[in-house]
C-alpha cells in the first residue's frame, strides 16, 4: 500500500501532479563554454569564484552548516577542533557526456514515476538549505525529486569525478548499502574530506588536478578540502532508519533487493516491476545528527559545483601555557607547534613599558 505522510514532509500522492517524461538534449542555457569550444579532455572547468551571483550563493551553502554538530560524530576526523566552514574557491562543472548520461536517466525515472503516481511523494529538505538552493540557475525537477545536494571526498579521487562522475561500484562499505552517499548538511560531506595543502609540482599525484584548478588568477588558498554540489534524481524512495527495513511500509519490509545491498526492491502493487529509485536513512536508530540520502545509480547524479573550502579552528586562549619549559623548548615554542590553527593570546613577559 502506499505510504502515508511521513516524517520527511511528504505529501500524500494524490496531491501531487502526475510526472511526465522530459527531453532535455541541449546542453544548459547558463554554461560558458560553447558546444565546439571544449577542451580535448571533454570537458571543461569554470571558476565562479569571482561570480557577483553564484558564489555568494555557494557561499550561503556553505554557511548554512550546522556549527555546533562539526566534528562530532563516528565519521568525524578531527572531533571538536574547529567550529565553521569557509569557501575558498569554487568551479562549475561543464561535461557534456555526464549531462546527456543524466538527461537520460532523468526521463527514465519519469517514466517510472508517470506509473507509479508518483507513490513517495516529494521529499522535504532542511528549510534553509532548499531555500539557498532554489537561487541556482537552474531549478530542480520537483516532480521526479530531483535535488542538489552535498558529496564529500578526498583530494586524491577529485580529478576522477570530474572526468567521470561519482561511481557506486567503488564503494565498499556504508551503513545503508553500496552506493553514493549525500546530506543537505555540508557538515556531514566534511567528514569524508582530507586537507590538501599547497599546490603540488610536477610529478606529484595533485599536480594533474592542480594544474586544472589554479592558474595565475586563482592561486591555491592553501590548507583546503574539496565537496561537490551534486543534482541528484532521487525518485520513489524509500525511508529507513535501520537499514533493513522501511520506515512508511510497515514491519518485516526489506529496503535492499538482496544481501549485497546495491539495489533497492520493487515497489509493491505495480504491474510492471519498477524498484524504488533512492534511499534516505533518516535519523534514530544508526544516526544521530545528520539524514543521509543514497543513489544506487551513478547516471542519476550530475557533479555541478566542486568547492574548495578550509575548515575555521576555534581561538583557543593560551596565557600562562607560553611559561611551561616542557611546551617551550628546543624543539620548537607553543606558537610554532600551534601554528595557524590557533589565535593565541599571549601575556607580556617583559616588564611593562611606563607611560
Amino acid at each position: 500500500m502506499p505510504p502515508s505522510k511521513g516524517e520527511n514532509g511528504a505529501q500524500p500522492h494524490c496531491k501531487r501532479p502526475k510526472p511526465s517524461p522530459v527531453i532535455a538534449s541541449a546542453l544548459p542555457v547558463y554554461w560558458s563554454t560553447a558546444p565546439d569550444q571544449f577542451p580535448s579532455q571533454g570537458w571543461a572547468l569554470v571558476n565562479v569564484t569571482g561570480n557577483p551571483f553564484l558564489f555568494p550563493v555557494l557561499q550561503r551553502c556553505v554557511a548554512a552548516t550546522q556549527q555546533d554538530w562539526l566534528g562530532q560524530g563516528r565519521d568525524a576526523s578531527e572531533a571538536g577542533a574547529y567550529s565553521a566552514l569557509q569557501l575558498a574557491a569554487a568551479w562549475r562543472i561543464e561535461n557534456p557526456q555526464r549531462w546527456k548520461t543524466f538527461c537520460a536517466a532523468r526521463d527514465e525515472v519519469a517514466v517510472d514515476m508517470y506509473r507509479t503516481r508518483n507513490l513517495s511523494g516529494h521529499l522535504s529538505l532542511r528549510t534553509d538549505w532548499s531555500n539557498i538552493t532554489a537561487a541556482f540557475p537552474a531549478a530542480s525537477d520537483l516532480s521526479i525529486n530531483e535535488v542538489l545536494l552535498a558529496h564529500g571526498t578526498t583530494s586524491g579521487t577529485v580529478l576522477a569525478i570530474l572526468a567521470g562522475g561519482l561511481n557506486a561500484r567503488l564503494s565498499n562499505s556504508g551503513l545503508f548499502g553500496h552506493g553514493t552517499y549525500f546530506c543537505d548538511n555540508l557538515g556531514k560531506a566534511d567528514q569524508y574530506t582530507n586537507e590538501d595543502p599547497q599546490f603540488s609540482s610536477s610529478g606529484s599525484p595533485l599536480h594533474e588536478l592542480h594544474k586544472r584548478l589554479y592558474r595565475q588568477a586563482l592561486p591555491h588558498p592553501t590548507r583546503v578540502r574539496y565537496m561537490f554540489l551534486c543534482r541528484v534524481v532521487l525518485g520513489e524512495f524509500l525511508r529507513t532508519r535501520d537499514g533493513y527495513t522501511s520506515v512508511d511500509h510497515g514491519d518485516g519490509f526489506i529496503v535492499h533487493a538482496s544481501d549485497e545491498e546495491r539495489e533497492l526492491v520493487e515497489i509493491p502493487g505495480i504491474s510492471l516491476p519498477v524498484r524504488f529509485h533512492s534511499l534516505i536513512a533518516e535519523t534514530g536508530d544508526l544516526i544521530k545528527r545528520y539524514r543521509e540520502v543514497v543513489q544506487f545509480h551513478d547516471a542519476r547524479i550530475l557533479p555541478e559545483y566542486l568547492l574548495a573550502y578550509k575548515r575555521v579552528y576555534k581561538r583557543v586562549r593560551i596565557t600562562r601555557l607560553v611559561r611551561r619549559t616542557d611546551l617551550n623548548g628546543r624543539h620548537g615554542t607553543l606558537r610554532s607547534k600551534a601554528g595557524e590553527r590557533f589565535w593565541c593570546c599571549w601575556k607580556v613577559l617583559s616588564p611593562r613599558r611606563k607611560s
